[in-house]
């Protein structure tokens, strides 16, 4: 009843209606783990059991200790989870929310904690034949209030994957 942006009734003072109109599909498409979402933030706990069974193991990458493991440190605020969490919660479980597409992969890539050119670069192009949708909800340092250009590398990775990814 919370999740108001797959099915808006009202809740919380919102619009009903206004949102994704998912629900008309659950019952022909869930996603499926050939389908996999790299969420590009500043981690993902991969054992939180709602995200947990998405995960494809192996895949995942933290920037800060060059290890498959990309939960967040203590302190984080958690965003990547929760954004992995509105793509592909398992769902459905009775243990909390259900996610866009609840069955398909996920991958955490934990690059915000170490957020250099090379690395912004490498988490928009990691495992490319594998990950079908990179999300990457960050923006700028500066509160959103101007838009500084991409640097030269990163602009040049995106355009590659624009035309050579999914």
């Amino acid at each position: 009843p919370q999740q108001w942006h797959l099915r808006n009734t009202g809740q919380g003072g919102g619009t009903a209606g206004e949102d994704v109109n998912i629900e008309s599909i659950w019952d022909t498409y869930l996603g499926s783990t050939n389908e996999v979402i790299a969420v590009v933030d500043d981690g993902l706990e991969i054992a939180h059991q709602d995200l947990a069974p998405n995960v494809i193991a192996g895949l995942s990458f933290n920037y800060v200790n060059a290890t498959a493991d990309p939960t967040p440190a203590s302190g984080a605020d958690g965003h990547g989870t929760s954004v992995a969490g509105v793509a592909a919660a398992r769902g459905f479980n009775g243990l909390g929310v259900t996610g866009a597409a609840p069955s398909a992969g996920l991958v955490g890539l934990n690059y915000l904690a170490n957020s250099t050119t090379t690395n912004e670069a490498d988490a928009l192009s990691r495992s490319s034949q594998t990950i079908d949708i990179y999300s990457n909800s960050w923006g700028p340092a500066d509160g959103g209030t101007s838009l500084d250009p991409l640097a030269s590398f990163t602009d040049s990775t995106l355009a590659s994957r624009v035309a050579n990814g999914r």
